[in-house]
C-alpha cells in the first residue's frame, strides 16, 4: 500500500521522464523528414536572428509527446481531459498549416476561439474568483468565461511573439510548467500536475535540439499547443479551490510565473502605439532583440531573461505572506518595468 500510494505521488515526475524520453526521440526524425521535404524556417526577413534554413516543426514531436504520455498515465479520463485534447488538436492543424502553407491572422484567431471554447465550455474551466486583486473576489459566471477567453487568447500569443531566438520560449516554457506543475503537485491536484510534469519533459527534450546553434524551431504548432496548455495552467491554479499557502496571491503568483511574454507584449504593443503604428506591426523591439542589439549571444540573452523569470517567480512567494494581493501586484509590475532592457540602456 505504502509502495502504491509512493508510485501516484511521483506519477507527474515518471511521466515527464517518459515524456521526455518520447519527444527526444521523435525529433530526430522530425528533422530528418523536414531536410528530405525541405520544410524550413529561411532566414529571410529583418526580424529572422538564425542564420540558416532551419526545421520548424518541433511542434509535432511535443504535442505527439504530450497526448502520448497523457493518455497512458491513467488521468485521461477526467472529464475535462477530452475536451483539452479536442483544442490542441485544433491548434496543432492550425500550427500546422501556418508552419507550412500560412494561414490569415483571422483565422487562425478563429481556431483560437474553438479551442478556448472546448476548454470554457466543455471541460468547465472558468475563473471565478479574482482573489481580492482591485477589490475583486466572486466574479459572475459571463464575466469569469470572458475573463478566462481573453486571458487564454492572451497567453497564447504573447507566448508566440517570445519565441524569437533559440531556446527562450522553451526556456520559458519549463519554468513556468515546472513552477505550476509543483503547485499542482503540492495541493493535490494530480492529474493537473501530470499535464504539465508532461510538458516539462517534453520542453527539455526539446530544447536538446533547440538551444543555439538550434537544428529545430517549434513553429507556430509549437508555440499555439505550448501557450495553451500554459494557459490552461494559469486559469486552473487560479480556480483552484484547495487552501494552502500564497492561496491570497495565487492571481499575481501565476503573473509572475508568466511575466515574460506578457509584459514584453504589453511593452512592445504601447511602444508601437506611441509610435503612431499598428500594435502588430513587425519590428525588432522584444525584449530578445534589445538585448542582442547590445551584442549578447542567444544563450546569453536566454540565461538573463531565464534569471529576470525565476528571480521574480522568488521574489513573489517570499513577499507573499507580507504584501497584500495589489501591493504585490504593483510589486510585479515596477519589477518588470525597471529589469526590462528598453532602447535607451546601454551596455
Amino acid at each position: 500500500m505504502e509502495f502504491a500510494g509512493l508510485l501516484s505521488d511521483s506519477k507527474p515526475f515518471i511521466v515527464g521522464i517518459f515524456s521526455l524520453v518520447v519527444t527526444y526521440i521523435v525529433l530526430p526524425v522530425i528533422i530528418r523528414i523536414s531536410h528530405n521535404k525541405k520544410l524550413f524556417d529561411n532566414p529571410t526577413g529583418f526580424r529572422k536572428v538564425h542564420k540558416q534554413a532551419t526545421p520548424n516543426l518541433g511542434g509535432i514531436g511535443i504535442l505527439a509527446a504530450v497526448m502520448i504520455t497523457f493518455s497512458v498515465s491513467g488521468y485521461a479520463i477526467e472529464s475535462w481531459a477530452p475536451y483539452l485534447m479536442a483544442g490542441l488538436m485544433i491548434l496543432f492543424f492550425s500550427g500546422i498549416k501556418d508552419d507550412i502553407m500560412v494561414i490569415s491572422p483571422l483565422k487562425k484567431l478563429v481556431l483560437q476561439c474553438l479551442a478556448i471554447a472546448a476548454i470554457i465550455f466543455g471541460g468547465d474551466l472558468v475563473i471565478t474568483n479574482l482573489g481580492g486583486i482591485f477589490g475583486f473576489h466572486e466574479i459572475p459566471y459571463w464575466a469569469g468565461a470572458s475573463l478566462t477567453f481573453f486571458t487564454i487568447v492572451v497567453v497564447i500569443n504573447a507566448y508566440n511573439l517570445i519565441d524569437g531566438i533559440d531556446g527562450l520560449a522553451g526556456g520559458i516554457g519549463v519554468i513556468a510548467s515546472l513552477s505550476l506543475g509543483s503547485w499542482f503537485w503540492r495541493v493535490d491536484m494530480i492529474p493537473e500536475a501530470v499535464v504539465a510534469f508532461v510538458l516539462v519533459g517534453s520542453l527539455l527534450a526539446f530544447l536538446w535540439y533547440n538551444f543555439e546553434p538550434a537544428s529545430i524551431f517549434t513553429g507556430d504548432t509549437g508555440s499555439q499547443v505550448v501557450g495553451f496548455l500554459l494557459a490552461s495552467f494559469v486559469s486552473n491554479g487560479v480556480t483552484s479551490p484547495v487552501a494552502v499557502p500564497y492561496q491570497t496571491a495565487v492571481p499575481v503568483l501565476v503573473l509572475s510565473i508568466l511575466v515574460v511574454p506578457l509584459y514584453d507584449t504589453l511593452r512592445v504593443f504601447i511602444m508601437r502605439v506611441a509610435r503612431g503604428r499598428s500594435p502588430f506591426s513587425p519590428d525588432r523591439l522584444h525584449v530578445h532583440h534589445q538585448l542582442l542589439d547590445l551584442g549578447l549571444s542567444h544563450k546569453a540573452t536566454c540565461y538573463v531573461i531565464y534569471s529576470f523569470n525565476i528571480g521574480i517567480i522568488g521574489m513573489t512567494l517570499l513577499l507573499s505572506p507580507y504584501l497584500s494581493i495589489n501591493m504585490l501586484f504593483g510589486f510585479v509590475l515596477l519589477t518588470a518595468v525597471v529589469t526590462f532592457p528598453t532602447l535607451k540602456i546601454k551596455r
